[in-house]
């Protein structure tokens, strides 16, 4: 992954559902010095936006998507 992230663009997006990537999201985007994105952060999140939940509210353990 450190490869295709240093080829360039602004976020590296994991696609696959089946992967538990949750506990590695923020040590990855501290490593690879960008946002890293998951199908299922993702659709947590757009969830959480649809029920008036606030990013605030969410204890997302340092993960870029929802400390903007």
């Amino acid at each position: 992954m450190r490869t295709t992230a240093q080829a360039g663009g602004d976020a590296v997006f994991v696609s696959c559902t089946n992967l538990s990537t949750y506990d590695v999201i923020a040590p990855l985007e501290a490593e690879l010095g960008r946002p890293v994105l998951t199908a299922n952060q993702v659709t947590m999140w757009a969830a959480l936006v649809e029920a008036g939940v606030g990013a605030d509210e969410v204890d997302a353990g340092g993960q870029s998507l929802f400390a903007r």
